[in-house]
């Protein structure tokens, strides 16, 4: 689990690092690594780690965990490829849209 949500990690400061000083970044590049950032949030959770461990809804806490990390590396790969799926975006941005004002630059290491 810690692995997936490391490389998550990682690959959101490179992404944030990339496009974080750039001033011509445009709309939805920001709106895309802005839900990267919400959907890395979401998954590093510690209620999804703690409840596994206990025992308690741990099919319910891999699922939600899977598919925070899975819906993290789809917007990833559109932002590295440049071929954004706005349907499937919006269908995402529709489900987590929790922490409006988030900004991924937070995320910057330089």
């Amino acid at each position: 689990m810690y692995t997936y949500q490391h490389d998550a990690e990682r690959r959101m400061t490179a992404l944030a690092n990339r496009f974080g000083d750039d001033a011509s970044v445009s709309e939805q590049q920001a709106q895309l690594l802005d839900q990267m950032a919400r959907e890395l949030l979401l998954a590093q959770s510690s209620d999804w780690a703690f409840q596994i461990y206990q025992g308690t809804t741990v099919q319910y806490s891999t699922r939600r965990f899977e598919s925070h990390i899975q819906r993290f590396n789809l917007l990833a790969d559109m932002i590295e490829s440049g071929n954004v799926d706005t349907e499937l975006f919006d269908e995402i941005t529709d489900r987590d849209n929790i922490f409006e004002e988030v900004d991924f630059r937070v995320y910057r290491s330089r």
